[in-house]
């Protein structure tokens, strides 16, 4: 999530022509700061959690693409150029879950799985109450998604995200008694001040910006 946060602001200045100010880049290092004393613990739990260079850069790759992914489905959704109204966001659903659907069924149809997955024992066991909720809370989530890339943008979707800190760590405190040590709290006030300063409304051009942004560029 860390490094997900500041590539979104980067390539969302780059395909949306879009620049962010200076607070607002402050606010991205400020969150991406809390998220990372967030996961510090398991850097220093003495887990070896270690890994080769190749690793690190299909990590990075996986990382390029989810977040291309996320922005290109905003620039679907909004359009651009000729096309200002985008696609809709039913639409948008159906073809992002047919996907997944179509690839996991061919998966399964290549392991030979496809007849036991869909039997009745299996259908059986997911179709209970809890099951049931968790698919209506995803689905939920990806509906809620969508209209939030429809009108708002990719970088307030992934500082939304990062939001889970602050409500994980509060609600776990809450409901499970779960101690908040000094890099919890550290990591609530950087998160909780990030999403503050990205929240203060972007000061107009001034006159002499303006100017200049209306003057003829030179071929």
């Amino acid at each position: 999530m860390q490094m997900k946060i500041g590539l979104t602001g980067v390539l969302y200045q780059c395909i949306f022509s879009k620049r962010l100010n200076r607070n607002q880049w402050l606010a991205i290092l400020l969150i991406t700061l809390g998220c990372m004393c967030k996961e510090s613990r398991k850097l220093t739990s003495g887990s070896g959690l270690t890994a080769n260079l190749f690793s690190w850069i299909l990590l990075l790759c996986q990382m390029l693409a989810s977040v291309s992914a996320g922005i290109y489905n905003e620039l679907l959704l909004k359009g651009k150029g000729s096309n200002r109204e985008g696609v809709t966001t039913n639409l948008q659903n159906v073809f992002m879950y047919l996907q997944s659907v179509l690839w996991n069924g061919a998966l399964l149809l290549a392991k030979g799985q496809l007849g036991d997955a869909l039997s009745v024992e299996n259908v059986s066991a997911i179709l209970t109450p809890r099951l049931l909720a968790i698919v209506a809370i995803m689905s939920s989530v990806g509906i809620v998604t969508g209209f939030f890339l429809k009108h708002l943008d990719s970088v307030l979707k992934s500082i939304a995200a990062a939001l889970e800190v602050v409500f994980t760590m509060i609600l776990g405190c809450l409901l499970f008694g779960t101690p908040l040590d000094a890099l919890s709290v550290v990591a609530v006030l950087l998160v909780g001040g990030g999403v503050a300063m990205y929240a203060r409304p972007v000061a107009p051009p001034s006159g002499r910006e303006l100017e200049l942004s209306m003057l003829p560029k030179e071929v």
